[in-house]
């Protein structure tokens, strides 16, 4: 709304808005593939962004 209202160019935006990731979605590594299908049908652009693994000590993001 503020890029359309505001006349304002796509890289502005980014530059001004830190227009970063967005929404962060973490699901079972099982279920991954079907998350991603159902973001996309739904027009959402969705990636792979990482993964957590359990470690000696801890969880590492």
């Amino acid at each position: 709304m503020i890029q359309r209202l505001g006349d304002i160019e796509e890289r502005e935006m980014y530059r001004t808005f830190n227009m970063g990731i967005g929404i962060v979605v973490i699901v079972d590594p099982s279920d991954v593939d079907k998350a991603l299908e159902k973001l996309s049908g739904m027009g959402e652009k969705a990636y792979v962004i990482g993964e957590i693994v359990e470690k000696e000590g801890g969880v590492i993001l």
